[in-house]
């Protein structure tokens, strides 16, 4: 389960517009994986949005990814290009994500694209990341697809019911290839987004 909290939406003529947020979390997924070990995380995120589509931002998160790894902390470095014109949803960006530690190596680099349509009753999507240097110099590929479906209004709070489906690629043998998906309910009230998911 996870509770966020965002900016107010609103009129803005500025060209530049902060729209940062924070999150409680039971735990962290990733990609059908546990980034926590079944524990709580606290994540913040600085975004800063240009009305051209433009973004620039940084995430950050604690994190445990295992006896051996020596990492508490993940911080992403991350700018792109996003825009919504009528139904058509499209973001392409690159990613640098850091995960400091002592014994090994967990940094990599990643260029994604994603896009959606919005057919009205349900909106559909999919998106792939690439990352050439994952895990001892090695390259990885994951692709999904999505399927958001509104659940209503009650008590004026929209809820939705949200389907992903992913498959993971590795190149490193050490690291199996694997499918997962994930389906969760989420809502907003106010600032804030909750989400349930399993």
């Amino acid at each position: 389960m996870r509770a966020r909290c965002v900016p107010a939406e609103g009129d803005d003529d500025r060209a530049w517009r902060w729209a940062n947020g924070a999150a409680v979390s039971t735990e962290t997924v990733w990609r059908g994986q546990s980034l926590t070990a079944g524990k709580p995380a606290v994540i913040g995120e600085l975004k800063l949005d240009h009305r051209s589509g433009v973004y620039v931002g940084v995430w950050a998160g604690n994190i445990d990814l295992g006896p051996g790894t020596d990492t508490h902390v993940e911080f992403d470095y991350f700018a792109g290009w996003a825009k919504k014109t009528g139904k058509v949803y499209v973001n392409a960006g690159y990613l640098y994500r850091q995960r400091p530690s002592d014994t090994m190596d967990l940094d990599f680099e990643e260029v994604t694209v994603s896009a959606s349509y919005d057919f009205g009753p349900v909106v559909v999507g999919a998106s792939a990341a690439h990352a050439w240097d994952y895990f001892q110099g090695g390259s990885s590929l994951y692709t999904s697809a999505n399927l958001r479906v509104p659940l209503g209004k009650p008590r004026g709070i929209p809820v939705s019911a949200i389907l992903t489906v992913g498959e993971y690629d590795f190149s490193h043998r050490a690291i199996g290839d694997y499918r997962h998906a994930d389906l969760r309910l989420t809502a907003r009230h106010r600032n804030w987004y909750y989400s349930v998911g399993y």
